[in-house]
């Protein structure tokens, strides 16, 4: 599952109220991280409920894909499919993925975006290599900047993560009602049968 958060310049400051007040009222300093839970806590439900009123004001949008693994017949992921097993590749095409189906459905416009991309271990080589497979598809927005950071530094990574961990029981079909309720903002994608695009 890859999951994004979008939040324009402009609207920054609308998310960011009810981040800075869950952590000031709920004493929450430490790195927001999502954790496996079939139901959240009453203090991190109001957030998301905060969260969800930015999105359904079209202050901000979340999107994310998903795959079943063993069914899946795009490229990358098992030997048998279109390039072999790539791991890296396989990554960058979900990430992909991810970004068309976000901006195919996109509900604010900004001039200027800039992709935001929790790290993870990657060799310069294979940063670079995402970076132009992102830069060079048409079918996408251009991007000022695409920077790779620790969540540690990065609020609104923190709530990307924060928000996948919930969702990914959503998706598995293991949470309340309650739950599925508090995240229905987010739109879903199954890309479990995309071809080699």
């Amino acid at each position: 599952m890859v999951f994004g958060l979008h939040v324009a310049d402009t609207t920054y400051k609308h998310v960011m109220e009810h981040l800075t007040n869950y952590r000031y009222y709920y004493g929450v300093t430490k790195e927001l991280k999502s954790a496996k839970q079939q139901k959240m806590s009453p203090q991190r439900r109001l957030l998301i409920q905060g969260l969800a009123a930015c999105a359904n004001e079209g202050l901000m949008a979340c999107s994310c894909v998903f795959l079943r693994k063993h069914e899946y017949t795009g490229p990358y992921l098992h030997p048998h499919s279109y390039g072999g097993r790539q791991p890296v590749r396989f990554r960058n095409f979900v990430l992909k993925q991810l970004l068309y189906f976000h901006f195919a459905s996109a509900t604010f416009e900004t001039e200027e975006r800039e992709l935001v991309l929790d790290r993870f271990e990657m060799s310069l080589d294979d940063r670079l290599n995402l970076e132009e497979y992102i830069r060079n598809d048409y079918e996408l927005p251009a991007f000022k900047h695409i920077t790779h950071a620790d969540s540690i530094y990065v609020e609104m990574l923190q709530v990307t993560d924060m928000l996948a961990g919930p969702f990914k029981e959503v998706a598995l079909q293991l949470a309340d009602d309650e739950l599925k309720e508090a995240l229905a903002f987010v739109r879903v994608k199954d890309i479990t049968f995309v071809g080699k695009r």
